[in-house]
């Protein structure tokens, strides 16, 4: 398949995630940085009753942005590792192990957690105001990071989103990828992915999502704390997270670990839909 229908296809995917979990994603940051919420459904509540309805997408240009990126990059590079592992094994009908696709899929993570780091960043800072507003939109959010911290301000947590970012994308895309691979090998009616019917794919990409963010919510939790506040040089990883136990206790690790799944499940088979769908379309023009 050529790279550009990977693009093509991930951008379309990234429309489709963003929109339907935003709400959550809204909720689970919140949850994350402050602890005057009792839970999700509490925060979910405040927020609307506080700010109105609108609040619960308040940074999806950001987050759009990034994932528009984030996507493309993702699923293009782990669609280049793929044809890579199979290149230098000098057979075209050599098929991937399971293994191989983790692999793939983490080192793909590396690239688009490098791409969407600037975003992730503006985004935190944009869902994080409240009733005082110091970001008119996104790009003045940029601006004014910029010109407080530095070029650098932008790559605040750039590490944190690795330690999410990797693990993540080889889970979830190794667990979808894997998953297909089963639902091919013990069904003779399918000879290839493209064969698996539409309803079967949000299902396999919602699992996979779920599995990835349960597994990975701490890194989350550290990121989004650590982005949220601005840089200074004496902010390292470790302190954050030294922060964190010692004021919250080890269980705030997993505080809106609920919100992160319930996100995770509908906006990971929107997103798998929308880029397996498009693949699709794309493949008969």
């Amino acid at each position: 398949m050529d790279k550009h229908k990977d693009v093509l296809s991930g951008m379309v995917g990234s429309v489709c995630c963003v929109y339907s979990g935003m709400p959550f994603d809204v909720v689970k940051t919140r949850l994350q940085i402050k602890n005057n919420y009792k839970g999700v459904f509490d925060c979910l509540q405040q927020t609307i009753k506080n700010e109105s309805i609108k609040a619960l997408w308040k940074g999806s240009l950001p987050a759009l942005s990034s994932a528009l990126l984030e996507n493309s990059v993702l699923f293009t590079a782990n669609s280049i590792f793929k044809d890579l592992f199979i290149y230098y094994r000098k057979n075209p009908e050599y098929k991937i192990k399971p293994i191989e696709l983790y692999m793939c899929a983490g080192l793909s993570g590396v690239f688009s957690s490098t791409a969407i780091t600037p975003m992730e960043v503006i985004k935190v800072r944009m869902i994080n105001q409240r009733k005082k507003i110091i970001y008119k939109n996104p790009l003045d959010c940029g601006i004014k990071i910029v010109k407080k911290e530095g070029i650098l301000g932008l790559y605040n947590g750039y590490s944190t989103n690795l330690l999410r970012d990797v693990p993540f994308s080889a889970i979830f895309l190794g667990t979808y990828d894997t998953l297909c691979h089963l639902v091919v090998k013990y069904n003779k009616d399918y000879k290839s992915k493209k064969d698996i019917p539409t309803y079967l794919i949000p299902l396999l990409g919602g699992i996979s999502g779920g599995i990835g963010w349960s597994i990975v919510f701490p890194f989350d939790v550290i990121k989004s704390r650590f982005q949220s506040t601005e840089r200074t040089s004496s902010s390292t990883i470790f302190k954050t997270f030294q922060s964190i136990i010692k004021n919250e206790g080890f269980r705030y690790l997993y505080k809106g670990v609920n919100a992160a799944v319930l996100r995770a499940i509908p906006a990971n088979s929107f997103l798998i839909l929308g880029v397996e769908i498009s693949k699709r379309f794309l493949d008969n023009i």
